[in-house]
Order: C-alpha cells, then sequence, then structure tokens
C-alpha cells in the first residue's frame, strides 16, 4: 500500500498538484480505517486488554485507569460496529 502511495504521488508530482495529493491520502485513509486492515487488531485489544487491566490496575493511577477503560469501551465499540456490518 505504501509503495502504491509514493508512485502515486511520484506520479501526480508535475501534474495534478493537490488534488492529485488529496485523491491519494483520501485512497490512504480509507485503506487504513476499512475493517480489512482494522478489524484484527481491534478484536486482539478487545480481548486481551481487560485481562492486561486486571493484572496491572493497582500499579496504574485512578486517572490512567479511567482512560484505558474508556478506550477500551471505544474498542468494543469499533469491534461491535464491524460485526454488525457482517450480519447486515
Amino acid at each position: 500500500m505504501f509503495k502504491q502511495f509514493t508512485s502515486f504521488l511520484k506520479e501526480t508530482e508535475g501534474g495534478e498538484g493537490d488534488e492529485g495529493f488529496k485523491g491519494a491520502l483520501d485512497s490512504v485513509v480509507k485503506e487504513i480505517i476499512s475493517k480489512d486492515s482494522l478489524y484484527q487488531p481491534m478484536k486482539n485489544l478487545k480481548e486481551a486488554f481487560p485481562g492486561w487491566l486486571e493484572d496491572n490496575w493497582q500499579t496504574i493511577s485512578d486517572e490512567d485507569l479511567e482512560r484505558y477503560n474508556n478506550q477500551l469501551d471505544k474498542v468494543t465499540e469499533i469491534c461491535d460496529f464491524f460485526e454488525k456490518e457482517k450480519l447486515d
């Protein structure tokens, strides 16, 4: 994907300018946030993070613990979204 992106940038350097760059950037962002790229790492995190929190909660500040729990909530939301999408 990165090779395609850099190749595209080289091709558009002399021509389309900002429009070519914007299109390339849009394409890269869509690929990064696609289910194929994002779901499995998020699912792995969703499965592993609660155990890590359980093992380490005593060494984490209250502020960090709250933040980590909020992050887990967001990861769960992302996984739920992708799983629901699969059913539709």
